[in-house]
């Protein structure tokens, strides 16, 4: 239970499962087709996607597409995997939790990617980059992200990830929105380059 502006009340429930709704379903029935994919569909929009004619974007085909390994190879990832991702949301609970009365809340700033903006499609050749955000799609953290500007070489944007703790988005997009007010980070207008005639 929280105090809402104007004096209301917010009750929050916060429900986690194991088995979420099918994504290679939802993936389908999305663009309005029927049944279910099978791994020879996702093959076959794959091969649309190498020639620009897919719906889908390459992540969101290979989702799906390990969505459909069999069971035994979900067994094997959940109990290699699960194990450690429970660990890391545990210690982060436990870093983050605020460590005096004085304390309301703990936020971290995160690099959003290891380098400036990439140019698209690159990010697929360097799929460990991804971990900059995909930790905390994983361990179900909000996340605010704040632009900074460009890089005075490249001239592409910088940004930072502010990162609370569960259930605690408010206190991500409160220090987002005091960064852009302190003039340490906005968005800022790309430079404007003149169409060749």
């Amino acid at each position: 239970v929280g105090e809402a502006v104007g004096g209301g009340q917010v009750h929050m429930h916060h429900h986690r499962s194991s088995r979420q709704i099918p994504f290679h379903k939802s993936l389908w029935s999305a663009t309005g087709r029927d049944g279910t994919p099978t791994l020879r569909d996702i093959g076959a929009e794959a091969w649309r996607w190498m020639r620009r004619k897919s719906d889908f974007t390459l992540p969101a085909l290979a989702l799906a597409a390990l969505e459909l390994l069999p069971a035994r190879v979900h067994a094997w990832a959940d109990a290699t995997g699960l194990d450690d991702l429970t660990e890391l949301m545990r210690a982060l609970e436990e870093l983050m939790a605020p460590k005096s009365d004085d304390e309301e809340a703990c936020i971290l700033l995160y690099p959003t990617y290891p380098s400036t903006a990439p140019r698209h499609f690159s990010p697929y050749a360097a799929t460990l980059d991804w971990a900059y955000t995909c930790v905390w799609n994983a361990t179900e953290m909000p996340v605010t992200q704040v632009p900074l500007g460009r890089s005075r070489t490249s001239g592409l944007p910088l940004g930072v990830q502010v990162v609370g703790a569960h259930d605690q988005d408010w206190v991500t997009i409160a220090v987002a929105s005091a960064l852009e007010e302190g003039g340490v980070a906005g968005w800022t207008r790309p430079p404007l380059h003149s169409l060749p005639a």
